[in-house]
């Protein structure tokens, strides 16, 4: 046992020697023949491509209504204006032709009306442009996955998040704050006159939103068959109002996946620029241009803007010979590495010269 252990010691310190070596080795290679990565579709690229798809989709599914309702409602208001009804007596059901009451009060909201109207038209210009930038880049995921993309996106749907909820706001403070129809404060004498001169009821007491005065004049019979048409009005005023709480969480949650994109994507970008060559197999490292194999291993983007390297404004080009050649070898090991393979270097031109005048 005392001869066995000092060799198993030896050949367990040998291995994990020649293990540690190829680790080494293979890092330094790694390290040497280093190519710019190729582009892979990784899998947070395809989580963040469908999660921008459903909600997106959501957005656009909830503005359509929201827009729809809200046009329907301010229709209403501008047809509705200059109408009225006449007041039926509860006891005969008959109408009093005397009692001409204006379909619509006298102190009216209208500004959450037109501010719904315009948000409702943003989100859905927005989430459509939005929508039609992931689906031309649906395979690639490369132009939506940019930072000035992202940046940008960010920005428009955080603006879009916070219209919306000034909109909901806005509607919910006008609904709470509206006044209650109550028939006994109709004037006793005719307030109002229409444009060919006759004169009118029109109620002025308070100040209504829409929801509450058409589903206010539901309940009294006194209305007569003006009630139907605002029993529907009200039911389109509710719909209209309650479809806006989920379109603000879904605009608030596409404003979060938006800076959750530029975020993360952010902490994924690379350390170093990298530049790629038009020729794929330059770019791996395993072509050849003009007998020259050309490895691209680490450039730093400070190291290919000095002042030396500049030449009327634009980056110069490593050419073969000449100066540029010589300043590329006294460049750092890690800058750039260039391999001959059978081609001599370039003979400057005033040498050719001068031996074809000594021959002669």
């Amino acid at each position: 046992m005392d001869k066995i252990t000092p060799r198993t010691q030896a050949f367990a310190s040998t291995v994990m020697s020649v293990f540690k070596r190829r680790n080494d080795v293979s890092a330094n290679d790694m390290s040497a023949n280093a190519s710019p990565p190729p582009y892979v579709l990784s899998r947070r690229c395809r989580f963040e491509r469908l999660l921008s798809l459903v909600t997106l989709t959501l957005l656009l599914m909830l503005s359509i209504p929201a827009l729809a309702f809200k046009a329907y409602s301010y229709s209403f208001i501008e047809s509705n204006m200059e109408m009225g009804f006449y007041l039926v007596n509860e006891q005969t059901g008959e109408a009093e032709q005397d009692a001409l009451v204006a379909a619509l009060p006298l102190h009216l909201f209208r500004v959450p009306e037109k501010l719904v109207l315009v948000v409702a038209m943003i989100s859905i210009l927005l989430s459509m442009l939005h929508l039609i930038f992931v689906a031309c880049d649906w395979k690639a995921c490369m132009r939506t996955q940019t930072r000035a993309f992202r940046r940008n996106a960010t920005i428009l749907h955080t603006i879009n998040a916070t219209l919306v909820m000034a909109a909901l706001v806005a509607l919910f403070v006008s609904h709470e704050q509206s006044s209650v129809f109550q028939p006994d404060l109709i004037p006793n004498a005719p307030n109002a006159v229409s444009p060919s001169g006759y004169r009118y009821f029109r109620y002025d007491s308070g100040l209504f939103d829409l929801e509450t005065w058409t589903c206010e004049l539901t309940v009294p019979k006194a209305v007569g068959d003006a009630r139907h048409d605002y029993q529907a009005q009200c039911n389109i005023e509710v719909a209209g109002r309650t479809v806006f709480v989920p379109l603000f969480l879904v605009a608030l949650a596409v404003a979060g996946v938006s800076v959750w994109s530029l975020v993360t994507g952010q902490k994924q970008g690379y350390q170093n620029e990298t530049i790629y060559t038009k020729d794929v197999d330059l770019e791996t490292g395993d072509g050849s241009e003009g007998g020259k194999q050309v490895q691209v291993e680490e450039v730093e983007l400070a190291d290919m803007q000095r002042s030396e390297r500049q030449r009327d404004g634009r980056l110069s080009k490593i050419e073969e010979g000449g100066e540029e050649a010589e300043e590329a070898g006294k460049q750092s090991p890690t800058t750039a590495e260039v391999v001959e393979t059978g081609i001599l270097p370039a003979q400057p031109k005033d040498a050719e010269v001068k031996k074809a005048d000594g021959a002669s």
